[in-house]
């Protein structure tokens, strides 16, 4: 791919990524308006609690994040600064750990609607699905390593920005980290449905336990950003903890265990009495993200094993 269409590309990214950014922005108050308002079966004494109460704030919530990131990394796409580089990169590994949450479940919850293996519905659903994890944020990060791509936002703007200090391996981890802990709101407001080493934690326990487990994996994520050398213990001590909890937990449960958990309303909990999840369906969504983290945490280590190391180089931009 020769600098003109490579450099076209990059346009047309920061182009998309400025318009989803603004339709993030202004989709959050329709939601936050849906959401005080959710019709006429919604049960407003059980409206806090209720599955779609809580899928439709963590929607909003992260809607808002995603405004506050798309629309300057769009900006900085579309005026080729080189700090949009590393920041793509850092975010599509973590595209790649957090899209399972979305493509898997939709994935089991097609396939297990009792319906032929080959009907066409299953075909577009394995499709789409292939095509958003991980076909998408592979391809992406296979163009955004190019030593054409580097040297385009390189020769743009020569300035020393903070990227520079940081392997992407490292903010890539930071920014996981620190998604994942704003992520523990969802099982929060599903009455604090947590896996602990084979029981199934709710109520107040489960609470106390996320809202430990948030702010551990918020200061995990500081950490890395900054190398520290705990912090990339202390993700890897998560990391694996939470794989080997999943594993222990989920394959035991029957589907119906994890609604009674949750303690949403009936009229939601008798609404997919008929799929034919089981829990290891379960064990498979949540487990394969966090070995994806587990292998990048690992495959980070030689960026804490010394103190005091020189200001990390990208290899890309220096080759360019």
């Amino acid at each position: 791919m020769n600098k003109t269409s490579t450099a076209a590309i990059i346009l047309i990214i920061g182009v998309v990524l400025l318009a989803a950014g603004v339709v993030a922005l202004y989709s959050g108050p329709l939601l936050l308006q849906y959401l005080l308002w959710l019709g006429p079966e919604s049960e407003p004494a059980r409206l806090f609690g209720s599955f779609r109460f809580a899928a439709i704030t963590c929607l909003i919530i992260g809607l808002y994040l995603a405004a506050g990131v798309l629309i300057p990394l769009g900006w900085g796409h579309l005026k080729t600064r080189p700090w949009a580089r590393p920041v793509s990169l850092a975010l599509l590994h973590v595209w790649l750990v957090w899209g399972c949450f979305f493509a898997l479940p939709l994935i089991f919850a097609v396939f297990c609607d009792g319906l032929p293996l080959l009907h066409p519905e299953h075909v577009f659903v394995a499709a789409f699905c292939l095509l958003a994890w991980p076909v998408a944020p592979l391809v992406l990060i296979r163009f955004y390593q190019s030593q054409t791509v580097a040297l385009i936002f390189q020769s743009r703007d020569a300035a020393a920005y903070w990227t520079d200090r940081i392997p992407v391996p490292n903010m890539a981890l930071s920014f996981l980290f620190a998604v994942s802990g704003i992520a523990c709101v969802f099982p929060i407001l599903l009455n604090g449905v947590f896996p602990l080493f084979g029981i199934l934690l709710s109520g107040l326990a489960g609470e106390v336990v996320l809202n430990t487990l948030m702010v551990c994996l918020l200061g995990l994520g500081w950490g890395l950003f900054h190398q520290k050398a705990w912090a990339w213990r202390g993700a890897l001590a998560s990391s694996a903890g939470l794989l080997s909890s999943a594993i222990l937990t989920f394959p035991r449960l029957a589907y119906s265990d994890l609604l009674n958990s949750m303690n949403i309303p009936q009229y939601e909990a008798e609404k997919p009495q008929r799929t034919s999840l089981v829990g290891w369906h379960f064990a498979v969504i949540v487990g394969v993200p966090l070995l994806i983290a587990l292998i990048m945490t690992l495959f980070s280590r030689k960026y804490f094993q010394k103190r005091g190391v020189p200001a990390f180089q990208d290899p890309e931009a220096k080759t360019a």
